[in-house]
Protein backbone atom coordinates (compact mmCIF):
# COMPACT_ATOMS: atom_id res chain seq x y z
CA UNK A 1 0.00 0.00 0.00
CA UNK A 2 1.52 3.30 -1.09
CA UNK A 3 1.63 6.25 1.29
CA UNK A 4 0.63 9.60 -0.17
CA UNK A 5 3.52 12.03 -0.04
CA UNK A 6 2.66 15.33 1.61
CA UNK A 7 3.65 18.45 -0.38
CA UNK A 8 6.65 20.38 0.86
CA UNK A 9 5.24 23.76 -0.18
CA UNK A 10 1.92 25.43 -0.83
CA UNK A 11 1.65 28.42 -3.15
CA UNK A 12 -0.71 31.39 -3.06
CA UNK A 13 -0.93 33.53 -6.21
CA UNK A 14 -1.56 37.22 -5.54
CA UNK A 15 -2.44 40.11 -7.89
CA UNK A 16 -0.99 43.62 -8.01
CA UNK A 17 -3.07 46.17 -9.91
CA UNK A 18 -1.73 49.69 -9.38
CA UNK A 19 1.03 51.37 -11.34
CA UNK A 20 4.58 51.14 -9.91
CA UNK A 21 4.61 54.90 -9.37
CA UNK A 22 1.54 54.77 -7.12
CA UNK A 23 2.76 51.75 -5.17
CA UNK A 24 6.24 53.08 -4.36
CA UNK A 25 4.68 56.32 -3.10
CA UNK A 26 2.91 54.39 -0.33
CA UNK A 27 5.09 55.19 2.66
CA UNK A 28 2.74 53.44 5.11
CA UNK A 29 0.47 50.41 5.12
CA UNK A 30 -2.52 52.74 5.52
CA UNK A 31 -1.66 54.34 2.18
CA UNK A 32 -1.34 50.91 0.64
CA UNK A 33 -4.81 50.01 1.94
CA UNK A 34 -6.25 53.24 0.50
CA UNK A 35 -4.78 52.21 -2.84
CA UNK A 36 -6.65 48.92 -2.60
CA UNK A 37 -3.56 46.70 -2.86
CA UNK A 38 -4.82 44.12 -0.38
CA UNK A 39 -2.50 41.32 -1.49
CA UNK A 40 0.53 43.45 -0.65
CA UNK A 41 -1.13 44.62 2.56
CA UNK A 42 -1.79 41.03 3.68
CA UNK A 43 1.77 40.07 2.81
CA UNK A 44 3.34 42.84 4.85
CA UNK A 45 0.95 42.43 7.79
CA UNK A 46 1.31 38.63 7.78
CA UNK A 47 -2.36 38.04 7.20
CA UNK A 48 -4.38 35.40 5.36
CA UNK A 49 -7.81 35.91 3.84
CA UNK A 50 -10.15 32.95 4.29
CA UNK A 51 -13.07 33.30 1.86
CA UNK A 52 -16.63 32.05 1.85
CA UNK A 53 -17.76 30.25 -1.29
CA UNK A 54 -19.97 33.29 -1.93
CA UNK A 55 -16.74 35.19 -2.64
CA UNK A 56 -15.26 32.62 -5.07
CA UNK A 57 -14.80 33.57 -8.72
CA UNK A 58 -16.14 30.21 -9.93
CA UNK A 59 -19.96 30.21 -9.76
CA UNK A 60 -20.04 26.44 -9.23
CA UNK A 61 -17.24 26.13 -6.70
CA UNK A 62 -18.49 24.09 -3.70
CA UNK A 63 -22.04 24.33 -5.02
CA UNK A 64 -23.71 21.10 -4.03
CA UNK A 65 -26.57 19.18 -5.64
CA UNK A 66 -28.75 18.33 -2.65
CA UNK A 67 -30.73 15.16 -3.32
CA UNK A 68 -34.06 14.66 -1.49
CA UNK A 69 -34.94 11.03 -0.70
CA UNK A 70 -37.34 9.06 -2.89
CA UNK A 71 -40.17 6.93 -1.50
CA UNK A 72 -38.05 3.78 -1.40
CA UNK A 73 -35.31 5.50 0.62
CA UNK A 74 -37.84 6.98 3.03
CA UNK A 75 -39.47 3.57 3.56
CA UNK A 76 -36.09 1.95 4.23
CA UNK A 77 -35.16 4.72 6.66
CA UNK A 78 -38.41 4.47 8.62
CA UNK A 79 -38.02 0.70 8.95
CA UNK A 80 -34.77 1.25 10.86
CA UNK A 81 -36.49 3.32 13.56
CA UNK A 82 -38.32 2.32 16.69
CA UNK A 83 -42.10 2.60 16.66
CA UNK A 84 -41.97 5.85 18.67
CA UNK A 85 -39.30 7.38 16.43
CA UNK A 86 -41.21 6.29 13.33
CA UNK A 87 -44.35 8.15 14.40
CA UNK A 88 -42.38 11.38 14.82
CA UNK A 89 -40.34 10.99 11.62
CA UNK A 90 -43.40 10.28 9.47
CA UNK A 91 -44.69 13.77 10.15
CA UNK A 92 -41.59 15.24 8.47
CA UNK A 93 -42.15 13.10 5.37
CA UNK A 94 -45.87 13.85 5.11
CA UNK A 95 -46.89 14.01 1.42
CA UNK A 96 -48.36 17.50 1.75
CA UNK A 97 -45.47 19.06 3.65
CA UNK A 98 -42.54 16.78 2.80
CA UNK A 99 -41.27 18.66 -0.25
CA UNK A 100 -41.62 22.00 1.52
CA UNK A 101 -39.72 20.63 4.53
CA UNK A 102 -36.85 19.45 2.34
CA UNK A 103 -36.65 22.77 0.51
CA UNK A 104 -36.38 24.55 3.84
CA UNK A 105 -33.82 21.99 4.99
CA UNK A 106 -31.78 22.49 1.82
CA UNK A 107 -31.86 26.29 2.15
CA UNK A 108 -30.80 26.07 5.79
CA UNK A 109 -27.88 23.80 4.92
CA UNK A 110 -26.81 26.09 2.08
CA UNK A 111 -26.72 29.01 4.50
CA UNK A 112 -24.62 26.89 6.85
CA UNK A 113 -22.18 25.99 4.07
CA UNK A 114 -21.95 29.66 3.07
CA UNK A 115 -20.40 30.33 6.48
CA UNK A 116 -17.48 27.97 5.85
CA UNK A 117 -14.27 30.00 5.26
CA UNK A 118 -11.38 28.59 3.24
CA UNK A 119 -7.85 29.58 2.29
CA UNK A 120 -7.09 28.18 -1.16
CA UNK A 121 -3.57 27.21 -2.20
CA UNK A 122 -1.88 25.04 -4.80
CA UNK A 123 1.12 22.73 -4.90
CA UNK A 124 2.42 24.31 -8.12
CA UNK A 125 4.40 27.56 -8.12
CA UNK A 126 5.21 27.48 -11.83
CA UNK A 127 1.74 27.12 -13.31
CA UNK A 128 1.43 29.48 -16.28
CA UNK A 129 -2.38 29.55 -16.17
CA UNK A 130 -2.36 30.41 -12.47
CA UNK A 131 0.18 33.17 -13.02
CA UNK A 132 -1.99 34.52 -15.84
CA UNK A 133 -5.36 34.28 -14.05
CA UNK A 134 -4.50 35.18 -10.46
CA UNK A 135 -1.56 37.62 -10.57
CA UNK A 136 -2.99 40.15 -13.03
CA UNK A 137 -1.15 38.67 -16.01
CA UNK A 138 2.19 38.00 -14.28
CA UNK A 139 2.36 41.47 -12.71
CA UNK A 140 1.75 40.16 -9.20
CA UNK A 141 3.57 37.66 -7.02
CA UNK A 142 3.29 34.23 -5.44
CA UNK A 143 3.85 33.31 -1.80
CA UNK A 144 5.53 29.99 -1.08
CA UNK A 145 4.41 28.58 2.29
CA UNK A 146 5.86 25.78 4.37
CA UNK A 147 3.20 23.09 3.86
CA UNK A 148 4.07 21.37 7.14
CA UNK A 149 2.53 24.29 9.04
CA UNK A 150 -0.91 23.84 7.49
CA UNK A 151 -3.65 21.26 7.90
CA UNK A 152 -4.80 21.28 4.28
CA UNK A 153 -7.09 18.98 2.31
CA UNK A 154 -6.80 18.15 -1.36
CA UNK A 155 -9.55 19.19 -3.77
CA UNK A 156 -11.16 16.51 -5.97
CA UNK A 157 -12.05 17.33 -9.55
CA UNK A 158 -15.15 15.65 -10.96
CA UNK A 159 -17.31 15.91 -14.12
CA UNK A 160 -20.35 17.16 -12.22
CA UNK A 161 -21.31 18.98 -9.03
CA UNK A 162 -20.93 17.17 -5.73
CA UNK A 163 -24.06 15.39 -4.58
CA UNK A 164 -25.25 15.33 -1.01
CA UNK A 165 -28.19 13.27 0.22
CA UNK A 166 -30.34 15.26 2.61
CA UNK A 167 -31.52 12.06 4.26
CA UNK A 168 -28.00 11.55 5.66
CA UNK A 169 -28.45 14.54 7.96
CA UNK A 170 -31.72 13.11 9.28
CA UNK A 171 -30.03 9.73 9.72
CA UNK A 172 -27.41 11.38 11.92
CA UNK A 173 -30.17 12.90 14.05
CA UNK A 174 -31.46 9.38 14.72
CA UNK A 175 -28.04 7.81 15.25
CA UNK A 176 -28.07 5.76 12.04
CA UNK A 177 -24.79 7.29 10.95
CA UNK A 178 -22.17 8.90 13.14
CA UNK A 179 -21.42 12.60 13.33
CA UNK A 180 -17.92 11.79 12.07
CA UNK A 181 -19.30 10.04 8.98
CA UNK A 182 -21.63 12.96 8.29
CA UNK A 183 -18.74 15.39 8.67
CA UNK A 184 -16.73 13.37 6.17
CA UNK A 185 -19.58 13.55 3.64
CA UNK A 186 -19.87 17.32 4.09
CA UNK A 187 -16.11 17.82 3.76
CA UNK A 188 -15.99 15.64 0.65
CA UNK A 189 -18.72 17.72 -0.96
CA UNK A 190 -17.03 21.01 -0.04
CA UNK A 191 -13.76 19.82 -1.57
CA UNK A 192 -15.22 19.02 -4.98
CA UNK A 193 -14.71 21.20 -8.08
CA UNK A 194 -15.51 20.67 -11.74
CA UNK A 195 -12.85 18.95 -13.85
CA UNK A 196 -12.16 22.07 -15.92
CA UNK A 197 -10.27 23.44 -12.90
CA UNK A 198 -8.03 20.42 -12.36
CA UNK A 199 -4.94 22.30 -13.62
CA UNK A 200 -4.96 24.24 -10.34
CA UNK A 201 -4.05 21.18 -8.20
CA UNK A 202 -5.69 22.94 -5.28
CA UNK A 203 -5.63 22.32 -1.54
CA UNK A 204 -7.86 24.05 1.00
CA UNK A 205 -7.39 25.08 4.60
CA UNK A 206 -10.66 25.69 6.42
CA UNK A 207 -10.95 28.20 9.23
CA UNK A 208 -12.26 25.47 11.52
CA UNK A 209 -8.95 23.59 11.47
CA UNK A 210 -6.71 24.04 14.49
CA UNK A 211 -3.66 26.05 13.48
CA UNK A 212 -1.08 27.27 15.96
CA UNK A 213 -0.66 31.05 16.18
CA UNK A 214 -3.64 31.75 13.91
CA UNK A 215 -5.38 34.82 15.34
CA UNK A 216 -8.71 36.24 14.20
CA UNK A 217 -8.47 39.87 13.07
CA UNK A 218 -11.58 40.55 11.01
CA UNK A 219 -14.76 38.62 10.25
CA UNK A 220 -17.73 39.20 7.96
CA UNK A 221 -20.10 37.20 5.76
CA UNK A 222 -17.75 36.87 2.78
CA UNK A 223 -14.32 36.51 4.34
CA UNK A 224 -12.30 36.27 7.54
CA UNK A 225 -8.82 37.71 8.08
CA UNK A 226 -6.37 35.82 10.28
CA UNK A 227 -2.92 36.80 11.41
CA UNK A 228 -0.33 34.18 10.49
CA UNK A 229 3.22 33.40 11.52
CA UNK A 230 5.88 35.10 9.33
CA UNK A 231 8.04 31.99 9.67
CA UNK A 232 5.51 30.01 7.61
CA UNK A 233 6.59 31.92 4.46
CA UNK A 234 9.51 30.24 2.68
CA UNK A 235 9.79 32.60 -0.29
CA UNK A 236 8.16 35.35 -2.31
CA UNK A 237 8.17 34.80 -6.06
CA UNK A 238 7.98 37.89 -8.27
CA UNK A 239 5.96 37.72 -11.47
CA UNK A 240 7.84 38.06 -14.75
CA UNK A 241 6.04 41.30 -15.61
CA UNK A 242 6.31 42.87 -12.17
CA UNK A 243 8.16 46.17 -12.39
CA UNK A 244 11.63 46.22 -10.80
CA UNK A 245 10.60 49.18 -8.64
CA UNK A 246 7.73 47.17 -7.16
CA UNK A 247 10.03 44.21 -6.52
CA UNK A 248 12.44 46.45 -4.60
CA UNK A 249 9.51 48.03 -2.74
CA UNK A 250 8.45 44.57 -1.54
CA UNK A 251 11.99 43.71 -0.43
CA UNK A 252 12.43 47.02 1.38
CA UNK A 253 9.05 46.75 3.12
CA UNK A 254 9.03 43.04 3.90
CA UNK A 255 12.70 42.68 4.84
CA UNK A 256 15.20 39.92 4.23
CA UNK A 257 13.75 37.22 6.47
CA UNK A 258 12.54 35.21 3.45
CA UNK A 259 14.00 34.20 0.12
CA UNK A 260 13.07 36.12 -3.01
CA UNK A 261 12.61 34.37 -6.33
CA UNK A 262 11.37 35.29 -9.78
CA UNK A 263 9.23 33.52 -12.38
CA UNK A 264 11.09 33.40 -15.70
CA UNK A 265 9.52 32.07 -18.92
CA UNK A 266 11.39 29.51 -20.98
CA UNK A 267 10.36 30.51 -24.50
CA UNK A 268 11.75 27.32 -26.02
CA UNK A 269 9.91 24.89 -23.74
CA UNK A 270 6.85 27.01 -23.00
CA UNK A 271 7.37 26.65 -19.25
CA UNK A 272 7.79 28.85 -16.20
CA UNK A 273 11.05 28.47 -14.30
CA UNK A 274 11.36 29.67 -10.69
CA UNK A 275 14.84 31.11 -10.10
CA UNK A 276 16.57 32.86 -7.22
CA UNK A 277 16.25 36.63 -7.47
Amino acid sequence: MSVEKKPGSFYKYCPVYSSPEKIIQCESLDKLEELGEYSLLNLFKHQAKFSSRTDFNDLFDTRIDFIPPDRREIKSFLQQLSAKERRVAKQFFDKQDGQTNFRKYRDEINRLFDRYKMFCVTIKGNNNLMWSHYTNYHQGFCIEFDASKFCAEEVSYKPELAKFRLLDIIKEDYGLITKENLGHLITEAMLTKLEEWDYEEEYRITASHKMDELHLLQDNAKFTIYRTNPEWVKAIIFGHRMDDKVRQYIIDTNGNSVKYKVAVPDMRKGAINILDY
